[in-house]
């Protein structure tokens, strides 16, 4: 009897499995069209004695599978691996999903597990229900230790000589000799009893505590067969800590698991403590624009067994080594700051003080009466000349001009609070004077 066809499928079936609930599981391979092109007819089927099922992970299985295997380890027979070929051609179509795929579901949801571009098949070790063996088209021979995890990780068996291996096998009478198949190589035989299970230990570099920001290298030694690395930081793997060290820059305790075809070792733990640096603000007691003879007090972050040292243009300040500085020269200042309890240090970032005030001059004119100053609201100055009159900011940026006959004159009630200078050019000279509006 010959079944109905499963659905988008133009023959090429590839693999059939009888499950024991009487229900067919099936791959269909890859079909090209007169043009060369993949045609959407692969992918995965389950059939219920009645009609198929199709159970594909869309464009991702629709254009070249190749073998559909159970996990012996799963009884209700619901975890199925799925090797795919990635399709030459299309970027789009042709199986862009390449690799190995799992189910625990019956093919209701997949699992990307393995990415290269061709995997033929896979088998579980009848010792180890952790461990398969991968076979690829082009890249040869893999195994993973850890498939049941979330994201397993796959070794190339370097000591397999041959690019495509088929399919693996154990021997029946003896579980530790594994046959592979290969397409051009014939049938090869290696045994698990020639690698030795992996031991590890591993020490740092340099110290376990540091400041933050710093870190140190850690190493693993391994006596036994060479396998994959995985780092753990607190218990759960690092992502792509793979490599036999690892630069440690986070708090916790790290650890490294060590896996060849054998076995599997964690090893011992080493504890990392990382110090904050301490805080290193500076907050100035008023305006960093400021006049000549005047003073701006600079006060960093205070904290416990806090020490400080001021710098000026790079340089440290003698003696400068309290919680605040008055800066009465312009410059670029900072300070650092440790904490002498762990030793760590942190630089503020720079407050640049400018003398930016034009100055007083005394010039030949006599004397200039500016009252009241300060002042809330208006200013009286008497002038015995004929004067041009003008009213600059901090900046030198002139704010009012104004020409006044001898006399007394009244200015100033627009202003806004702040420091000013007012300027008087007469025939007998200029003089400046600051005034300070509340």
């Amino acid at each position: 009897m010959q079944l109905p066809a499963p659905p988008r499928t133009e023959g090429h079936p590839a693999t059939v499995i009888c499950l024991n609930d009487g229900k067919v599981l099936c791959t269909y391979s890859g079909r090209r069209d007169a043009a060369g092109a993949f045609t959407a007819s692969s992918g995965v089927f389950l059939y219920d004695g009645t009609s198929w099922t199709d159970k594909s992970k869309n464009n991702n299985m629709y254009y070249w599978c190749k073998d559909v295997v159970l996990d012996p380890n799963d009884a209700s027979q619901n975890t199925w691996y799925v090797g795919v070929f990635k399709g030459w051609g299309s970027t789009v179509v042709n199986n862009a999903g390449g690799g190995l795929w799992k189910t625990t579901d019956r093919g209701t949801t997949w699992t990307h597990i393995n990415s290269l571009d061709r995997v033929t098949s896979c088998t579980f070790d009848p010792n180890n229900a952790n461990r398969i063996f991968m076979t690829t088209e082009t890249e040869g021979l893999w195994y993973s230790d850890n498939v049941n995890d979330a994201t397993p990780v796959f070794t190339q068996v370097t000591t397999y000589p041959f690019r495509q291996p088929e399919r693996v096998y154990f021997n029946p009478f003896n579980t530790a000799e594994v046959w592979v198949t290969s397409f051009g190589n014939g049938l090869r035989i290696g045994s698990e009893t020639s690698c030795v299970p992996p031991t590890v230990s591993i020490s740092a570099e340099g110290p376990t505590i540091f400041c933050k920001g710093e870190s140190v290298v850690l190493d693993a030694a391994v006596t036994g067969t060479a396998g994959t690395y995985q780092w753990t930081l607190n218990s759960a793997n690092i992502s792509g800590a793979t490599n036999a060290s690892f630069t440690a820059s986070d708090k916790g305790d790290y650890t490294v698991t060590v896996s060849n075809p054998c076995g599997s070792a964690s090893s011992n733990t080493i504890h990392i403590t990382v110090n904050k640096k301490p805080k290193a603000d500076v907050t100035p007691s008023g305006t960093v624009n400021m006049c000549a003879g005047e003073t701006t007090t600079l006060t960093a972050s205070a904290g416990t067994n806090y020490a400080y040292q001021w710098k000026k243009n790079g340089k440290n300040i003698s003696g400068a080594t309290n919680i605040s500085y008055d800066a009465t020269d312009a410059g670029k200042y900072k300070v650092i700051v440790t904490n002498t309890s762990t030793g760590c240090t942190k630089s503020s970032k720079v407050t640049t003080i400018n003398i930016t005030c034009k100055e007083e001059l005394p010039v030949a004119g006599g004397q200039l009466s500016v009252l009241p100053n300060p002042s809330s609201d208006e200013f009286t100055m008497e002038l015995n000349e004929e004067s041009e009159v003008r009213v600059y900011d901090v900046l030198g940026r002139m704010i009012q001009e104004f020409h006044s006959a001898n006399g007394e004159i009244v200015f100033g009630k627009e202003l806004r609070s702040g420091v000013y200078f007012v300027e008087v050019d007469g025939a007998e000279g200029k003089v400046l004077r600051k005034i300070v509006k509340e």
